[in-house]
Parts: structure tokens; C-alpha cells; sequence
């Protein structure tokens, strides 16, 4: 199937999550609403990453699985020809001779009655392709998120590699400090070192830093198919309702629990109906299958009680097939037993699955509430130290501040900055989880611009 049709596809299925999600977007912030440029990483990856590239042709696999399936309702033809060249030695003859011969055979069957099983075959390749783009579907869900993990954790990475290269100033500005007083003789040249020292240290952390994240940055890129990237300098704010938000996120809970699970219970009923299939194909192996046939063949025989005296026949013929498997040592039984075993396991499994899903959701709604009162103090602690950096600007200017306090103060605001990003990108990403797990990923909504 073509990657347009199956986009499609995924998007009809996905369309009442879609909606639910839309709705909750006003009080639901997502990591593409606050990272500049993320939506559009996001739409790019989905067609040009290497991991859904390969998905992609797991779902024409399922496809060609589905059409195969179908195959056994349709009838089938199928034909033999011989053309002989043959030496004959007849007993009424006294020399023998050599005869051209040709026969055929031509049929066409069409299963009629097959205790449904033909049909079954047609479900489970449909169950096939449902399971693949099932998977699918959660492959671009984890995919997502682990690009919007990325692409935030590079936004706090450009602003560590930024705190380095202040330290690493710093220190060259004490370094060079240290060397003038040794120059004027004021300390000797072995109470510089501890200087000089940590100078050099700062330089190797800041190449070290500057390294790590344009490694990072070319991993993400070949993640999400990407030929350049520029990361953005921020991660927007915004007011943030906590308790709003936490009845917004309980009311989704309940939805999703109400809809019967996530995309793991649908892939495990989907198994569970497979068996069901599977089970019912055994029961019925060994009973007699009955189709139509008709045809045309050509063969050779006598009429006469002299069997030498052949002639050439050609027939039409039209009637009912049946094939009756009378005895399989077992197999099928055995088989259907395994079916039914199989089946019982998965809807144990399944039910296992939606007690955890449950906890898992309850526990990730308690989670984003502590992610969000821990976000609101990062908010107040960056404000703080704005304000701190403000006032030691102000007594520097008035001669009441030395340049060390105003190092240490633009210090301790870029922390709090990277700390408040942290925050921001946490709460972020256990929003999009959330929805993501209970209301369908958003970045499905922009896959309809593909071109």
C-alpha cells in the first residue's frame, strides 16, 4: 500500500481520538506548543526517519497478508497440457509406429461450502494488517515522544553549554588576574597555579560540553531525518492552572478508561480474535470440503473391446467437488487445543494489562500534578534570581557591588534558568505521554498536510 493511503488510513482510525485531543487543547500544553519549531520536526520525521521507513514496509507486508487471505473466497483456474511425440509398438500392427499426442486439462474451482473456514482465513488477514498498523501507530506514538525528549533535552543542553563557557571565562579573567599579580609580586607563581589550573580545567569542560551537544544534535537529526537543525534558545512559559490541569487530566483518565484501554489491548483483543479464528479452522479440518468445478480436457480412449483402437476426446464438464480429509492422526485436535490454550492466555494477559494501564494512568496523573508544583516553584526561584541579578546590577552601579558579585549572580540566574527549562521540559513530556496514551498522539493532526 502506498505511504499516502496508509497515512490516510491511520488518520480515519484515529479520528475520534483526534477530536477528544483537540478538545483538551486549551488546557493541555504539549511540548510543540511551547518548543519553537518542534511541530514541524515532528511532521518531517514522519515521513523521512529510517525507523518508520521500515515500518512502513511492515505495513505493505500486512497488506499483501490481507489480499492473500481474501484470496481463498475467489475461485482459482488452473490448467496441465502435454504434447507427446510417442513410439508405438501395437500388437495388430507388424512394425510400429510413431504418434503425435496432446491432451489438457482445464478447471475451474470455486470453494461453495467450506464450514466457513475460507472466510476465517479472510479475517485473520485483515486481523494481520490491523495488528501491523496498530503497531505501527504506537511506533510513531514512542517515536514522537522520543522526539520531543530530544529536541527539548538540546534546548537545556545549549544552555548548559552556556553556563560552561561563562565558568570557563571566569576563570581565564581570574587566570589572567592571578599571572598580573604574579607579574607585580604579589603572590608567587605556586599560589597562581590553583588559577591557571582551573582555567584549564574550564576549557576542557566547555569543549567537552560544546562536543556532547553537537553529537547530540547530529544523532537527533539522523533520528528525524533532518539535514540541519537549529535549536531554539527557549522553551516558552505559560500561565499554568495546576489544579485546572489536574481535573483536566483525571477527566481523561476516566475517558480513556471508559473506551476500554490503550493500544495494547487492542492489539491483545485482536490476538485473542486470531485464536478464536485459528480454533475454529482446526475443529473443521477434517470434515468434507465441497466446491464447484467445471472444465474442458482432452484425453485418449477406446470404445471397442480392441483397446489398441483409441481416439481422441475432448470433453466439457461442469459439477460438485468434495475433498474429505477422513483421518490426520490427531493433528487437527491437537491443534485446536493449542488454539484455545493460546486464547485463554491472552485474555489473561489482557486483563493483567488493562489492571496495570489503569495504575500506570492513575500514577502518571499523580506524577504531572508533582511535576507541576515543582514547576511553579522553578518558576519563582528564576524570578528571584532575575530580581537578585537586578539589585547587584543596580549596587554595581552605584559602586556598592564588585564584578565577582555580579559573575555570581548572572551565575545563579542561568541556573535557575536551565533548572526552570528542566521543569518546563518535564512537565511537558508526561503531558504528551499522557495524551498520547490515553486520547491519541496530536502529531497524528498534522499528518494530513503530507504531501
Amino acid at each position: 500500500m502506498p505511504a499516502r493511503q496508509t497515512i490516510t488510513l491511520i488518520l480515519a482510525c484515529l479520528s475520534p481520538l483526534l477530536a477528544f485531543a483537540r478538545d483538551d487543547a486549551p488546557s493541555v500544553r504539549l511540548p510543540e506548543d511551547a518548543a519553537p519549531g518542534l511541530s514541524a520536526v515532528l511532521k518531517t520525521a514522519l515521513a523521512q526517519s529510517p525507523r518508520l521507513v521500515s515500518r512502513n514496509l511492515d505495513l505493505e507486508a500486512a497488506e499483501h497478508a490481507r489480499q492473500q487471505g481474501r484470496a481463498g473466497l475467489r475461485p482459482t483456474v488452473s490448467g496441465a497440457y502435454r504434447l507427446l511425440q510417442a513410439r508405438d509398438d501395437r500388437a495388430d500392427l507388424s512394425n510400429a509406429i510413431s504418434v503425435t499426442r496432446s491432451y489438457y486439462d482445464l478447471q475451474i474451482n470455486q470453494p461453495v461450502f467450506h464450514w466457513g473456514e475460507r472466510r476465517n482465513n479472510a479475517r485473520l488477514g485483515e486481523i494481520t494488517k490491523l495488528i501491523a498498523e496498530q503497531s505501527y501507530r504506537e511506533a510513531y506514538r514512542q517515536l514522537a515522544q522520543e522526539i520531543r525528549q530530544r529536541y527539548l533535552g538540546l534546548i537545556v543542553q545549549r544552555h548548559e553549554v552556556e553556563r560552561q563557557r561563562r565558568l570557563r571565562e571566569r576563570a581565564a579573567r581570574q587566570a589572567k588576574l592571578a599571572q598580573e599579580r604574579v607579574a607585580g609580586g604579589a603572590i608567587t607563581a605556586q599560589q597562581a597555579e590553583p588559577a591557571l589550573l582551573e582555567a584549564e580545567q574550564a576549557a576542557i569542560a566547555l569543549e567537552r560540553a560544546e562536543f556532547e551537544f553537537e553529537s547530540t544534535r547530529t544523532t537527533f537529526m539522523r533520528l528525524a531525518g533532518l539535514d540541519q537543525l537549529d535549536v531554539p534558545s527557549d522553551i516558552a512559559g505559560w500561565p499554568l492552572a495546576a489544579d485546572e490541569a489536574g481535573r483536566r487530566f483525571q477527566g481523561m483518565q476516566a475517558e480513556a478508561a471508559a473506551q476500554g484501554g490503550d493500544a495494547t489491548s487492542s492489539l491483545f483483543r485482536l490476538q485473542i480474535e486470531a485464536e478464536e479464528l485459528n480454533w475454529k479452522n482446526q475443529r473443521v479440518r477434517v470434515r468434507p470440503k465441497f466446491s464447484l468445478l467445471a472444465g474442458a480436457n482432452q484425453d485418449l480412449l477406446s470404445y471397442t473391446v480392441n483397446v489398441a483402437q483409441r481416439y481422441r476426446v475432448s470433453s466439457l464438464y461442469a459439477g460438485i467437488g468434495v475433498h474429505w480429509l477422513l483421518f490426520d492422526g490427531f493433528e487437527s485436535r491437537s491443534a485446536a487445543r493449542a488454539a484455545l490454550a493460546r486464547r485463554r492466555q491472552l485474555e489473561y494477559n489482557l486483563a493483567r494489562h488493562q489492571d496495570e494501564w489503569r495504575e500506570r494512568l492513575a500514577a502518571q496523573v499523580r506524577f504531572l500534578g508533582f511535576s507541576a508544583r515543582d514547576l511553579q516553584i522553578a518558576e519563582r526561584r528564576h524570578a528571584l534570581a532575575e530580581a537578585r541579578l537586578a539589585t547587584r546590577r543596580t549596587d554595581r552601579a552605584a559602586g556598592r557591588a564588585a564584578d565577582a558579585d555580579i559573575d555570581e549572580a548572572e551565575l545563579a540566574t542561568l541556573d535557575s534558568k536551565i533548572a526552570l527549562l528542566r521543569s518546563r521540559a518535564d512537565y511537558l513530556l508526561r503531558s504528551a505521554d499522557f495524551v498520547g496514551a490515553t486520547a491519541g498522539d496530536p502529531a497524528f493532526a498534522g499528518l494530513s498536510d503530507k504531501p
